[in-house]
C-alpha cells in the first residue's frame, strides 16, 4: 500500500507517489489489447506526431496548447526538482513543436534541446524565429543515445523518446553526482501505446507526481553509490525488495542494528533528496544515512 501526498505539503517518501495511486492503480493495466496492438500503437502516436507538426505550422495552435499544459507542468517540475534559476538544462527529443525547451528557457534556464530528426530541428528554429523565442535556447540534430550527459544541472526527456529506458539508463550513468533527470511517463488509457518506464528500475533516487493529459512527472536524482558504481547497494534495492548483506562499513552502530554480512535486509522508503532511508533488518525498522547505504554491498 502507497501512501498518498499533496504536492504541496512538504517532503514526500523517495519512491512514493504524489497526488496519485500505484503503478497498478491505473486503468488500462493489464488489458489486453486488440490483434494489431502495435499498429494501433503506431497510429496513436503518429496521430499525436501529426497535432505536433500542425502546431509548429501554425504557432498561435501550439503556443495554445502550451500555455495549457506545458506552463504549469514544467513550473510543478522545476519546484519538485529543486532546479535554480538559470541552470544550463538539456532537453532529449524537442520534436517539432518544442514546448518543453521553450517554456524552460522562459522561465530563466540555459537551455540546449537535441533530436534525433533534422526536420524536427529545422522545424523548431523556424517556430522560434516566428514566435520570438527566447535567447537561451539552442536546437542541435542528436541521437539521445550519443548525446554528452556531462555538465548539465538536469537533464529532460521528453514524453515521445525511444528507447526511453535505454536512454535513461545510459543519462543516469554520465551525469554529474547530484544532477536531475526528468522524464514523464504515460497513465491511463494512453499507458497502451506508449513506453512506461518504472523508476524503480533505473536504481535512482525518485518522486513521482501526477499531470493532466493522461500523463505523469518522474524525477531521477543521481546520488553516489545509487547504482553507479557497478555494485549492487542497499541505496538501490527496490522498494519492498529485499537482499542480503554481502559487505559494509566497520561500524559498531551498524552492527548493533544488525546490518552486518549475512543478514536480510528490506528496503521500506527512502526521504527526498538526501534523507535517509528506512530498512527493516531482523524485523527492526532502522534510518540509514543514503552516504551509508551507499557503501553496504549486496548479493
Amino acid at each position: 500500500m502507497v501512501e498518498q501526498y499533496r504536492a504541496d505539503e512538504g517532503k514526500e517518501p523517495i519512491g512514493q507517489i504524489i497526488d496519485a495511486g500505484t503503478y497498478d492503480d491505473f486503468p488500462g493495466e493489464g488489458l489486453e489489447t486488440s490483434p494489431s496492438p502495435r499498429r494501433i500503437t503506431r497510429a496513436m502516436q503518429e496521430s499525436f506526431k501529426s497535432i505536433e507538426r500542425l502546431g509548429s505550422r501554425i504557432p498561435s495552435l501550439g503556443m495554445f496548447y502550451g500555455s495549457l499544459f506545458y506552463g504549469p507542468v514544467l513550473r510543478r517540475e522545476l519546484k519538485m526538482a529543486g532546479i535554480d534559476k538559470g541552470s544550463e538544462i538539456l532537453v532529449i527529443g524537442s520534436g517539432h513543436l518544442p514546448l518543453t525547451g521553450l517554456y524552460l528557457a522562459r522561465l530563466g534556464h540555459k537551455v540546449t534541446c537535441v533530436d534525433n530528426d533534422p526536420a524536427a530541428t529545422a522545424s523548431a528554429q523556424d517556430l522560434m524565429q516566428r514566435v520570438g523565442g527566447p535567447s537561451g535556447i539552442d536546437f542541435r540534430t542528436v541521437d539521445g543515445k550519443d548525446a554528452d550527459y556531462k555538465g548539465w544541472k538536469a537533464v529532460w526527456v521528453t514524453f515521445n523518446v525511444s528507447p526511453k529506458e535505454l536512454i535513461l539508463r545510459k543519462i543516469s550513468s554520465e551525469v554529474d553526482e547530484g544532477a536531475k533527470v526528468v522524464y514523464r511517463n504515460p497513465r491511463g488509457f494512453i499507458r497502451r501505446f506508449y513506453d512506461r518506464v518504472d523508476p524503480l528500475t533505473i536504481e535512482r533516487e525518485h518522486r513521482i507526481m501526477r499531470q493532466i493529459f493522461g500523463k505523469e512527472s518522474v524525477i531521477l536524482v543521481n546520488r553516489p553509490g545509487c547504482g553507479s558504481c557497478g555494485r549492487r547497494t542497499l541505496c538501490s534495492l527496490g522498494m519492498g525488495c529485499e537482499a542480503v548483506i554481502a559487505s559494509g562499513p566497520s561500524d559498531p552502530v551498524l552492527s548493533a542494528l544488525g546490518i552486518r554480512p549475512g543478514k536480510r535486509v528490506k528496503a521500506l522508503s527512502r526521504q527526498p533528496f538526501g534523507g535517509p532511508m528506512m530498512a527493516c533488518v531482523e524485523g527492526r525498522n532502522v534510518a540509514i544515512d543514503m552516504e551509508m547505504a551507499a557503501m553496504i554491498t549486496l548479493h
